[in-house]
């Protein structure tokens, strides 16, 4: 069970981090984190966060 539970959050922060960065690139990273808070996306919005090649 722990072996199927560790895939599908596998997979799930990879959806994440490819959304974090299609929301970066369409919406500018503020535009980015707003979206996430607006829509309670805390995953995504920790990745944009998080993620070096965001940072100014």
């Amino acid at each position: 069970m722990k072996r199927l539970r560790n895939t599908v959050v596998t997979k799930n922060h990879s959806y994440q981090r490819h959304f974090a960065m299609s929301l970066v690139r369409t919406l500018g990273r503020d535009g980015a984190i707003d979206a996430c808070v607006q829509n309670f996306w805390n995953g995504t919005l920790n990745i944009i966060k998080n993620d070096k090649r965001y940072y100014r």
